[in-house]
């Protein structure tokens, strides 16, 4: 399916038009009865209307383009007590204000603010159930990586310590207008009822910024620079973690008891 709406490419859209594919996207989320559901980025409604085919209680569309709003009208009219069209910015827009009850988040995510919009929900991750999302396939691997890989880094730490993290599948190019120069792939987050260990998520966020801002220095080196007044060298040895490691190799437990001792 093709539409007379051009993707603006300001606004990192890749439309979704393979119906095969959002088909399977409803299918993976299995039962949604009793949950409302949040869908950034409808685009042409393709996977809004595979959702609209589900069990789901409520489907709240946010959309930044006033064109693709406009374009989704004839899709309220047909769904008018489970489709609420929303023309606003998703990085803007506070969920929290915006439906109560629980609550799941599905999306093809524009590609130029998929990271913040994950790093955005994970600050208010209590307000979900469940967050499934297409995103760059590279993407992906950075949320799901572990230590010791390339991909491992900020989104990774922030995202294991907060949600079981799930792979789905890979999506070609073909399947978007227009087909992007990378695979894309979907992942599932699922909020956990603590996150993996004990810490200060502001605390964390900062060592992750910190850390993974100089990833190819020693950690010693990067928490000396940071924290002029401590005795770093003490602090690693207490939680028995070797000075000369890089962040790459620090497990999510290790930077969880780094954030706590040096905050």
């Amino acid at each position: 399916m093709r539409s007379h709406i051009r993707p603006r490419k300001d606004l990192g859209q890749h439309f979704i038009v393979d119906t095969d594919i959002t088909d399977r996207v409803a299918q993976l989320l299995g039962d949604l009865s009793g949950l409302n559901v949040i869908e950034i980025g409808p685009g042409l409604g393709i996977l809004t209307q595979s959702l609209l085919r589900t069990n789901l209680n409520m489907l709240y569309a946010i959309e930044t383009d006033a064109r693709c709003v406009q374009a989704l009208q004839p899709l309220k009219d047909r769904y008018p007590d489970r489709l609420v069209l929303i023309h606003g910015d998703a990085l803007s827009i506070d969920e929290s204000k915006l439906i109560t009850g629980p609550t799941a988040i599905v999306a093809n995510l524009p590609y130029n603010i998929g990271t913040l919009l994950v790093l955005k929900w994970m600050q208010s991750i209590s307000l979900f159930k469940r967050i499934t999302i297409m995103l760059q396939k590279e993407v992906v691997e950075r949320i799901t990586a572990r230590p010791n890989t390339q991909s491992y880094g900020r989104l990774s730490v922030i995202c294991q310590w907060l949600c079981q993290v799930e792979c789905g599948f890979d999506i070609e190019p073909g399947s978007f207008d227009p087909p992007p120069k990378v695979m894309s792939s979907i992942v599932t987050l699922r909020p956990m009822v603590q996150p993996l260990f004990p810490c200060n998520q502001c605390n964390l966020e900062d060592m992750t910024n910190i850390l993974f801002s100089q990833k190819r220095k020693m950690v010693s080196s990067i928490l000396r620079k940071r924290f002029k007044d401590r005795n770093v060298e003490d602090v690693l040895k207490e939680l028995n973690i070797s000075p000369t490691k890089r962040p790459e190799a620090l497990t999510v437990q290790e930077i969880c008891s780094v954030a706590t001792a040096l905050s």
